[in-house]
């Protein structure tokens, strides 16, 4: 297999490291940090504009028709720029929407920017695997009534609509599990902010009876088990491309650091030790890079990916975190300072750690996918 980016996504690779320095300076990010949605929707219609949420959404639906590699060139590019968005969110969920046949003005809107979607998976555990769901989707009807609290659901003030999974009473596993499209207007909707590490926002969202129609429902009521695997791989292994731009970004920080930082009458980086250091953050950054690509890749052919995705988060994880560590090492006490813009990778990075679940867990889906 060939990682190497094609010529279209190397160029939009520079196009949006251009838009992201020119639009999204530490200035807007500071501001952003304090507001209280923290989203922006005048850069959300200058990407818009650009045709970044309708990248992977299909040509019928007013978008480009691309690949997760896409989406993935683009969100890495936002960890460089350490610009937290719900663009990820939002255009998985647009994605996995387009593949199991969601309303088409869903879609159009999703790909003109006009709407904001995120996932609503996770609950009290943590987990994001079918076994930790036990909100309720009992169906009456034509419709869905939703009932349960959802943890840790990204950039939902923001959103219009969120995808839900829910459970049919008395189901286990992924037996029974239905994927919604949830209105966040709708009654019988509670919104309670989370404290993060962060840039993104996060909620716990509670749904008190919430009817949803069987139009709203993707795939098909109780057979959402294969949807929600795919959904949960491609937004780990796109988390793991926002980390690693992160990292590249830590990683350069701390390059021109050493190249131009002078102590004892030379600079840093003619201190073997240091250079070390520095080799160091290549190295894992660049591995973290490859083995998320090779993941990217396998979910852009609709391959197998749930080893490749878990290695890539399991490594990404402690790769990102070592870089992030080393940047500070070299950077001394000016690294942690609010000022100095290193500390936004230090903590994005941190962040990205804590998402989807834990290393270990991750480290368990390799062994028993090598054991399978």
């Amino acid at each position: 297999m060939d990682l190497a980016l094609s010529e279209f996504q190397q160029k939009m690779r520079d196009t949006a490291r251009e838009f992201l320095e020119r639009e999204c300076p530490k200035s807007l990010v500071r501001e952003l940090e304090t507001s209280d949605t923290g989203h922006s929707p005048e850069i959300w219609g200058k990407m818009a504009e650009l045709g970044w949420q309708g990248l992977a959404t299909p040509e019928r639906s007013g978008g480009l028709g691309g690949s997760v590699v896409d989406l993935a060139v683009i969100v890495e590019e936002m960890g460089y720029a350490a610009y937290a968005s719900p663009f990820l969110q939002t255009t998985v969920a647009g994605l996995l929407s387009a593949e199991y046949r969601a309303p088409g003005e869903l879609l159009r809107g999703v790909a003109e920017g006009s709407l904001i979607l995120s996932s609503a998976i996770a609950e009290a555990p943590g987990s994001w695997a079918a076994h930790g769901i036990e909100s309720t989707a009992a169906q009456t009807g034509d419709s869905v009534v939703l009932t349960g609290e959802k943890r840790f659901v990204e950039w939902a003030a923001a959103a219009n609509y969120l995808l839900v999974a829910g459970r049919a009473p008395g189901s286990s596993g992924e037996s029974g599990i239905t994927l919604m499209i949830v209105e966040l207007a709708k009654d019988g909707i509670e919104l309670t902010p989370l404290a993060t590490t962060g840039l993104d926002r996060q909620y716990i969202v509670r749904f008190d009876g919430v009817r949803i129609p069987d139009s709203r429902i993707v795939g098909s009521a109780g057979q959402g088990g294969p949807p929600l695997r795919r959904l949960v791989e491609i937004t780990t292994a796109l988390q793991c491309a926002y980390a690693v731009g992160c990292a590249k970004r830590a990683l350069d920080m701390t390059v021109e650091h050493a190249r131009t930082r002078t102590q004892f009458g030379q600079p840093l980086g003619k201190f073997q030790a240091v250079q070390h250091h520095a080799a160091d953050m290549a190295t894992l950054t660049e591995g973290a890079r490859l083995v998320t690509y090779e993941a990217v890749w396998r979910l852009s052919e609709r391959l197998p990916a749930a080893k490749e995705t878990a290695m890539a988060k399991a490594f990404t994880n402690d790769a990102t975190r070592q870089t992030s560590w080393l940047a500070q090492q070299i950077h001394g006490g000016v690294g942690i300072m609010q000022e100095f813009d290193l500390h936004y990778y230090f903590r994005e990075i941190k962040a990205a750690e804590q998402k989807l679940g834990r290393t270990r867990d991750f480290l368990e889906t390799v062994a028993k996918e090598l054991v399978i």
